[in-house]
């Protein structure tokens, strides 16, 4: 399915000509970018602050949150791109065993534009151990409470 998205219009050469500039950033042209099939845009996530609360039910599916996730990403093309909302199926990995899944919502996120850099933010997301990878998550647990990684 092709994705529907809206160009807004920035700049346009120098700022002294500001009728110019003034008129293209009134620009909003709606387009589709067309599917080319699959693509791994996220190179990686860094969940550098996550918050597991734990109850006795949910002792290997806790809640889950984060203040600060990072996701670097690449495009098939040159042009800037500000990503301003994100649904991502997470898979967490510790000690080369991908142990757990966090299937975050649609949210808002901010985008360094420049160095294709997203800033997420997520709560109330079930951190999904899997059944057979308890003591791999008993172990990751282990290692960021005494705090190493």
């Amino acid at each position: 399915m092709d994705s529907q998205v809206t160009v807004y219009g920035a700049s346009a050469g120098p700022s002294d000509v500001a009728w110019l500039n003034e008129g293209i950033q009134t620009l909003q042209v709606a387009t589709s970018l067309p599917n080319i099939g699959k693509l791994n845009i996220i190179q990686s996530i860094n969940l550098e602050q996550l918050s597991l609360m734990f109850a006795e039910t949910t002792a290997y599916d806790p809640m889950s949150g984060s203040n600060l996730t990072t996701a670097a990403f690449t495009l098939p093309f040159a042009f800037l791109v500000d990503i301003t909302a994100l649904a991502q199926n997470i898979t967490a990995g510790y000690d080369g065993q991908s142990f757990a899944e966090l299937v975050v919502p649609r949210g808002p996120t901010t985008t360094d534009v420049q160095n294709r850099i997203i800033d997420l933010t997520f709560s109330n997301v079930p951190f999904a151990v899997y059944s057979d990878q308890h003591e791999t998550f008993q172990n990751f647990v282990a290692a960021m409470t005494l705090g190493s990684s």
